[in-house]
């Protein structure tokens, strides 16, 4: 880890080992079983009452504040019952004659979820027609000692129930809801449940199971999948009541693809976000004659669509240079790294270009090499950018006797123009340690990976 002070960046704590880590169920890659029997299969999910799991919720529960006074998510009354939009995730529920259906903007696909059944210790009710109550961006249905809720905002429509002490016992130890499915097929998915329509496509998720007691405690939940049944299961040993058990409903998935794709392109290899723009490399693009130049690719949201902005190449770009390896992404500027890029007479030395944003029209700004930089460095293996500054990884990077030790450079621009501001090495670097094969940047603090340094007699 490396710090700036004063312009420039001094080595901080060296970070080693793993740690678990809670990845964001708004990145929409999702794994199924690929069972269509009527077989229960266990999710494999974040436990809810990890650290992890509080930090998703927090975060969800903030997206959804988001909602409380925008007219767009407002809950409102129509001839079918309720109806409480998410135009983010295209989806809107309607809630009455005792179901609940979701549905997909533009498209003919209806999950029906019919009235929930709450078994808690040996007392078993089911959560038929309550009365609506509208409040905001919120729906509710009261079924006694269970309130049942559900809430609309950007991350898609979250479902809530409380429950009370009255409908599980004293002794209770699980308290379990199914839902019957209709209108789709359930599948077991990355991190919860996904709905396939009849044509096979994942059209809707259900994840973030999360539950806790009336002291804020988080309680171990999971869930269970069949094809058109889904069951939520939380210990409640020992817990005070009520209990509110909260998963999340989105439909947000967006598949992106090259307007111009082809075979061998490996679009997707690097990816970045900044806001409503996405980029997305593809290292094996051809460009005219040139095979494996590289190329990345510009995409812009509008509401819940992602639009194709521009295709961004090397305005010198050659044979085999990967333009598109690392991508980086930072409001108006991309960064885009081409570690096989010739420079001079120095195959394969790297390089990393700088575009700029101007209305919707994209503009390469400079090119980024090293100012020491030799053959087979790979300078541009790893990019990242903040504001005005960019971080380029060269793992290949002989320093002093040690062949691939690896390094990283600062870039800092002032105006239109980029100037190499430090070149970043590890104080223990030793042969072949690929500092740099990542990178990343945040204000004033880089993170510069080396996977191959020897850690102690740990190899590697």
């Amino acid at each position: 880890m490396l710090r700036r002070a004063d312009g420039g960046l001094m080595q901080g704590p060296r970070i080693t080992g793993a740690a678990p880590w809670l990845g964001v169920a708004m990145v929409f890659a999702v794994v199924g079983c690929g069972s269509t029997t009527d077989r229960t299969v266990p999710v494999e999910s974040n436990d809810s009452a990890t650290g992890g799991a509080e930090l998703r919720q927090a975060w969800l529960a903030a997206r959804m504040r988001e909602a409380v006074s925008q007219p767009e998510y407002q809950a409102r009354m129509t001839e079918r019952g309720a109806l409480l939009p998410s135009p983010a995730q295209e989806l809107a529920a309607r809630l009455g004659g005792g179901r609940v259906e979701l549905e997909l903007a533009g498209e003919p696909v209806r999950l029906e979820l019919g009235a929930a059944e709450l078994t808690c210790g040996n007392r078993t009710t089911r959560l038929d027609e309550g009365e609506l109550v509208l409040r905001e961006n919120r729906v509710e249905l009261e079924h006694g000692a269970v309130t049942e809720r559900y809430l609309s905002g950007p991350a898609g429509i979250e479902q809530v129930f409380e429950v009370g002490r009255a409908a599980c016992g004293a002794e209770a130890r699980e308290l379990e809801l199914a839902f019957e499915i209709g209108g789709v097929r359930a599948e077991a998915g990355e991190g919860g449940a996904r709905f396939v329509d009849e044509r096979g496509r994942a059209v809707l998720s259900y994840t973030d199971l999360f539950a806790r007691d009336a002291s804020g405690e988080a309680l171990s939940a999971r869930m269970e999948v069949s094809a058109h049944r889904v069951l939520l299961r939380v210990d409640v040993a020992g817990a005070r009541f009520p209990v509110e058990v909260d998963p999340l409903f989105w439909g947000g998935q967006k598949k992106l693809t090259a307007s111009d794709g082809a075979a061998t392109d490996s679009f997707g290899n690097s990816v970045a976000l900044s806001g409503d723009t996405a980029l997305v490399g593809a290292l094996g693009g051809d460009v005219g004659a040139f095979a494996d130049q590289g190329s990345a690719y510009v995409f812009v949201r509008s509401g819940a669509t992602w639009t194709q902005q521009q295709k961004l190449v090397a305005s010198d770009g050659a044979y085999s240079d990967q333009f598109g390896v690392s991508v980086a992404l930072s409001g108006d500027t991309a960064l885009v790294g081409a570690p096989s890029d010739d420079v001079g007479a120095n195959a394969n030395q790297g390089s990393a270009y700088v575009f700029v944003r101007n209305g919707a029209t994209w503009a390469e700004q400079q090119k980024l090499t090293a100012s020491d930089g030799i053959a087979t460095d790979f300078f541009g293996n790893s990019v990242a950018l903040s504001g005005d500054t960019a971080l380029v990884g060269a793992p290949s990077d002989d320093v002093g006797a040690n062949a691939n030790q690896g390094s990283a450079y600062v870039f800092v621009r002032s105006g239109a123009t980029w100037t190499q501001q430090q070149k970043l090495v590890a104080s223990d670097g030793a042969y072949s340690d690929q500092f740099g094969v990542s990178v990343a940047l945040s204000g004033d603090t880089a993170l510069v990976g080396a996977s191959s340094d020897d850690v102690g007699v740990n190899a590697n």
